[in-house]
Parts: structure tokens; sequence; C-alpha cells
């Protein structure tokens, strides 16, 4: 029996508008046999970009190479060597599809496979995508019982070789992983207010509940963390120093083309969550809810924090999605091998009021 297909109105609204935006700004990481095939095709057609491939090179820590850049490592507008002037991939132009990384034909789709469920969903670091999120009244799911994906090609988060865990750290069987998860789900949509949504989203994650810390005055736009905060984050649970990571000064990647948003905060949050509730941002061996609602409230904490400090809210949104997805969440905050520890400090703080 094929799995059900769900997914939302974006994944199959979202095109392609040619801007050359993912293609710039950040290092593109491929794997070792794709960057030898690139650079193998270049040689075979006498193409004079294969002399700033390094076969020989070492990859990162990762493991990953990086497609060639123009520009300086520090020039944000730096492009990947193949972007033409028009913004086209011009590695499409001359050799088509078959032998571009994965990233580049699998950007913005994910998807993630369940036991009876292929989730297909949008990263919103693409502004596009952004933006025919920000323009929904509602998250709207479609399920097809015998579809396939609407689209050519989607990433696969996670497959059926993972383990499971439960909110409390406890290992569960898939099925069991997914009944609780939909069933944070189906808490999340029972409420229209977005702090309503997440006290649901606390009660269904178990015990012991979470209240909310007394944040210091300035703590949200400052990054203020007080002995007396640290104090009552430890008394929820415990306490990280990878919590700074909501703070942090970083600039992940320029957002030059921010969409219009002229609609509700909480429910563009809101949308936001039910969207990472739909499709969860998995990149490690081991699934846990604990991760799940700690990223969860992680963006809640992060979209604050950068709204004190002025971000316009779809800016506001592009920092959260590129802290859950691209800056190694899980070690910045819920760090270790306990993630059933530390959600409930992360979400201490989301509760607050900002």
């Amino acid at each position: 029996m094929e799995p059900v297909l769900t997914y939302d109105r974006t994944v199959s609204d979202w095109r392609c508008h040619l801007r050359g935006l993912c293609c710039r700004g950040h290092r593109i990481g491929v794997d070792g046999v794709t960057y030898g095939r690139m650079h193998r095709t270049l040689l075979a057609a006498s193409d004079s970009r294969a002399a700033a491939f390094d076969p020989d090179g070492p990859p990162d820590e990762d493991g990953w190479r990086g497609v060639p850049m123009t520009g300086a490592p520090d020039d944000e507008q730096r492009s990947c060597l193949f972007l033409t002037p028009e913004s086209k991939c011009g590695w499409r132009m001359d050799f088509g599809t078959g032998g571009l990384p994965s990233i580049c034909q699998r950007y913005p789709y994910l998807q993630l496979y369940t036991p009876d469920r292929l989730r297909v969903g949008l990263t919103f670091t693409c502004p596009t995508a952004l933006g025919l999120l920000a323009d929904q009244a509602a998250l709207e799911v479609v399920e097809e019982p015998d579809g396939a994906p609407p689209v050519d090609f989607v990433t696969n988060l996670t497959g059926f070789e993972r383990r499971f865990y439960d909110a409390d750290g406890g290992r569960v069987r898939p099925d069991l992983f997914w009944r609780r998860h939909d069933a944070l789900a189906a808490a999340f949509d029972r409420a229209e207010a977005l702090d309503d949504r997440l006290a649901l989203l606390v009660a269904e994650a178990g015990e012991p509940p979470v209240a909310p810390v007394a944040m210091p005055d300035g703590a949200w736009a400052n990054g203020a963390f007080s002995g007396e905060l640290f104090a009552q984050l430890g008394d929820r649970g415990a306490v990280t120093p990878g919590l700074m990571g909501l703070w942090s000064e970083s600039v992940y990647r320029p957002m030059p083309d921010p969409p219009a948003f002229s609609g509700s905060e909480d429910a563009l949050l809101s949308r936001y969550l039910a969207h990472r509730l739909l499709v969860p941002a998995f990149y490690s061996t081991r699934t846990d809810l604990a991760w799940l609602v700690g990223a969860l409230f992680l963006a809640v904490a992060r979209y604050r924090v950068e709204r004190a400090r002025g971000a316009t809210p779809m800016v506001a949104l592009r920092h959260v999605e590129l802290l859950v997805l691209h800056s190694g969440m899980p070690v910045r905050v819920l760090l270790g091998d306990d993630p059933a520890r530390t959600w409930r400090p992360v979400a201490a703080i989301a509760l607050a009021a900002p």
C-alpha cells in the first residue's frame, strides 16, 4: 500500500522566479562523488570552469565540498560559479539536470517518510515560498491516499532506519511516535490564538507542565541572560549554554527581496509552526518529539528576539528558518544527547511575553 501523500497548498503553488537568490551569499555543499562528477564533466567538455575545482582538496568537517564560488569568501553577494548574469543556472543550461547537485535539484522542497505518510513541504529560506506562506489565510492541508509528490525532486529528511523517542526521552515504536506527533498537530489546530496553541502543545507533549519565565527588562532586544533568569530555567529542568544561540548576532544570509506582508503576525507565526509540524525538520539519527517541540518553541523565541531588535515580520521569520534548518540547532540549543531535558527551558522562554 502506498503511503498517503500529505502537503499544504504552498507546495503545489510554488514556482521558481529565477532570481538566483539561493545561489548567492552562502556555501553550496555537495558530496565528494557529485563534486568529482561535475569536475569530470567540465574536463570532458574542455570547459574552462574546470580549473576552479580542486578534486584533491580536503572536504569540510562534515565531509562536504563546496561548489566553486565567484567573489571573496566574505562577500555577501558571492555566487555559484555557474550562475549567469541573468540569474539562471549555467550548469542546467549547458549540461541539463542530470549532473546537478542534489541540493540544486531539490531546493526548496522537503519530504519526510513516516510509516503511513509521505509528508512534503517547503523550506522558507526561499522568499517566494515564504511569500506563499504569508498569503495563506490558513494552512490548507491536502491528503491524497494514492498520490505522488507534486514535484519531481524532494529531499528525504528521514527514513525508516531511525530511532524514535517521545518527549520524555523514551524509545518508542515508529507508529506510536507518529501517533503522538499527530496528536500534537491536532492539539495545535484546536485553538485560534498563538498563545493558546502553544499552551496546548505543551499540555500534549507531556508532564511536567511548563510555565513562562519572568524575562528581565530588555532581555529580548539585548540578549540579557541574568543570573535570576538562569535560576528560573534551572528550576524548570535544565540550563544549557546552547540556549544562548537564541540571541546570536550572526547574520546568516541577506534577504534582498523580502515579501510584502500586511496580515496578522500571530496568524503568520502560527502558520509557520503548523507547517513545521506538517513536515518536521529532522536532521539527526534519532527522531525525538522533544527535539521537534524544542524546535517549535525555539522558532517562537527567536522570532520575538528578531522583532524586538526591529526586524520586520518576514525578515524575522527568515532568521527563524535559517536557525532551525541550517545552523546546527540540535547542538546550539538542544545541546547533547538528551533533548527531553532541554525543550522545557526553551519553551519557558518562548512562552514569556516579549
